[in-house]
């Protein structure tokens, strides 16, 4: 009768919660898990954004500017049009060399270099996480901050940016000229499929939407963290709230 007076009287743990060790006490203590980890860093942020905002632009009205020629009808008008384009095209290359010049360059540096550091990991990650979002018994390899689809997404923009200023400048220099325009739109059919994929899986995907409030508080779900980037958020990360 009194094991189970004292039984009842001892609260289950609760979820996000762990025992630590308190050295003055000399007991084990409960102590909260963290609630969110750092994910972004306020650079980071602002270097999302200025290529993230100015690209849709770019995408939107290269697309109905290309629609418009293609079929001979009009539903914005050409000069408005290319204005908005060249008006985005100018900046976003300008506001990306701004945060390099006057934000934390060595974060940025670090996201490169870990964006082209590839491992077989990598190659099973993209081959295992189309089959895991069906069949989540299937496990992917563990992530470091970037899993491998988000290593493509980094090195497509290393790549699909200063190809589409060159092409676009070239353009804006010399209009007749067919070479720029087809690489141009070559560089856009490509562009289309990979921000599709990737808006996807930041606003649709049940598994990966949950890290949507990085990008706006460069903070995200400590737990979520964990689970899909065990090597960067491990379960016991201490940069957190």
């Amino acid at each position: 009768m009194g094991a189970a007076m004292k039984a009842s009287n001892v609260e289950p743990l609760a979820r996000g919660t762990r025992l630590a060790p308190n050295p003055r006490a000399g007991r084990l203590q409960l102590q909260p898990r963290p609630a969110t980890v750092l994910r972004f860093t306020p650079t980071e942020l602002v270097y999302h954004w200025v290529q993230a905002l100015p690209f849709l632009v770019l995408l939107v009205t290269g697309g109905i500017i290309l629609l418009q020629r293609a079929s001979d009808h009009t539903m914005l008008a050409a000069e408005t049009l290319e204005l908005v384009h060249k008006t985005a095209g100018v900046s976003m290359p300008s506001l990306i060399l701004l945060t390099f010049a006057f934000g934390d360059r060595k974060v940025l540096l670090d996201n490169a270099r870990m964006a082209l550091s590839w491992g077989l990991d990598d190659l099973r990650w993209l081959a295992l996480f189309p089959i895991h979002n069906f069949i989540p018994s299937v496990h992917v390899p563990s992530a470091d901050k970037f899993n491998s689809g988000q290593k493509i997404s980094l090195l497509a923009q290393m790549v699909l940016q200063p190809a589409f200023l060159a092409t676009g400048v070239a353009i804006w220099l010399r209009p007749a000229a067919l070479l720029p325009w087809v690489l141009h739109v070559a560089l856009f059919a490509v562009s289309v499929p990979l921000v599709l994929g990737h808006l996807h899986l930041a606003l649709v995907n049940r598994s990966t939407r949950k890290g949507l409030s990085g990008v706006f508080t460069g903070r995200v779900d400590a737990r979520w963290a964990s689970e899909h980037y065990p090597k960067a958020y491990p379960l016991d990360e201490e940069r957190a709230d």
